[in-house]
């Protein structure tokens, strides 16, 4: 702690952030090695979650503990293509796990630059497996949500992570279901997270009034739903 003390004082702050940047990503490239060779293996360590955290380094934004197990899981046992709303460290997890399999992960994010960047990691980490659209919101009836390309319909998705758009506006992410329920399967699993914050909150209690769910509710660092649909699409 006292060397840390020193350290803020005596190294300049952008230093400390290209020092703090490089230990990150050589955690991730470490991490991410890890994982490959874990996945057949058995559940991922605590310890290996968090360096994969650390190591994606955008804290306040990603994906905590338990919603990177649960993505990591989820993965592990979907046998079909995994449609992603919004990008992040769970698109490379989620791109490791399709690559080892034979499946596909297909992504949509309304932000170009960090559609962008997403891409670039997943260059930097070897994942092959995920195609991003970028693609702008634009107004439905009564909600905005994500203008779906067509190759999306080509698709018929067994694990969904709802985590975006990020749109705080006109129900969020509430848009996934009267847009691409067609294109989910009988036994759809989605992963929706942010379920202490609005309007995600409203959103996914409005799915739970008109569609037939199971509900776990997941609280832990941050607090996610795992809805799994009945009986096919209602």
């Amino acid at each position: 702690m006292f060397v840390r003390k020193i350290a803020r004082i005596v190294i300049p702050s952008k230093i400390r952030k290209k020092i703090l940047n490089y230990h990150q990503n050589w955690v991730f490239k470490k991490a991410i090695k890890e994982l490959r060779n874990t996945l057949e293996v058995g559940p991922v360590s605590e310890t290996l979650i968090e360096q994969l955290i650390y190591g994606w380094g955008n804290q306040g934004y990603s994906a905590m503990n338990g919603l990177v197990r649960e993505i990591i899981e989820q993965g592990k046992n979907n046998q079909g293509s995994a449609l992603e709303c919004g990008t992040g460290l769970s698109t490379i997890l989620l791109g490791i796990i399709a690559d080892k399999k034979g499946t596909k992960v297909v992504c949509l994010e309304d932000h170009p630059e960090w559609a962008s960047f997403i891409r670039n990691r997943l260059l930097q980490s070897g994942v092959k497996s995920v195609e991003i659209y970028e693609t702008p919101l634009v107004e439905y009836n009564q909600f905005k949500w994500y203008k779906v390309p067509p190759q999306c319909y080509e698709h018929q998705f067994s694990l969904v992570v709802c985590d975006g758009p990020s749109d705080k506006s006109q129900w969020g992410r509430y848009g996934l279901l009267p847009v691409l329920k067609a294109n989910l399967t009988p036994d759809c699993t989605i992963l929706f997270d942010d379920y202490n914050v609005e309007p995600d909150l409203s959103s996914a209690d409005r799915w739970c009034r008109e569609y037939d769910f199971t509900k776990t509710i997941v609280q832990e660092q941050d607090v996610f739903i795992i809805f799994k649909l009945k009986n096919g699409h209602t």
